[in-house]
């Protein structure tokens, strides 16, 4: 991945420090300098699968950006990431069973109620 940017005002050869954050939180720092203009670049190969944050950070001012980055640089056909989806929802027997009751009470009651107006 190629981090583009420009500093302003532009300061010759100064120096931008570039921090890319993996998911486990271990990062990288790469320094770049910048041109006449103010523009640097510096390029990283994203080595693992999940969330990183990438600062770009000059004297004291950062801007962020994320990536989700789901095939990484150094990937084969062997190696397989962990399932970045969310896993499909299971049924709560609780859930169940409450719902159950409930429906049995309300059925029980509204026969209690029609049998009493019957009664009278």
């Amino acid at each position: 991945m190629t981090v583009t940017g420009q500093i302003y005002p532009a300061k010759t050869n100064a120096t931008v420090r570039v921090t890319f954050v993996r998911s486990d939180l271990s990062w990288v720092d790469l320094f770049t300098t910048v041109d006449a203009s103010g523009r640097f670049n510096v390029t990283y190969k994203l080595d693992t699968y999940g969330y990183w944050a990438i600062y770009a950070i000059h004297d004291d001012t950062a801007d962020r950006l994320s990536v989700n980055v789901i095939s990484p640089s150094n990937s084969s056909p062997a190696s397989t990431p962990y399932d970045l989806a969310y896993p499909s929802p299971q049924p709560s027997l609780l859930v169940i069973a409450g719902g159950l009751l409930i429906i049995v009470g309300g059925a029980l009651a509204v026969g209690t109620f029609v049998r009493d107006k019957k009664g009278k």
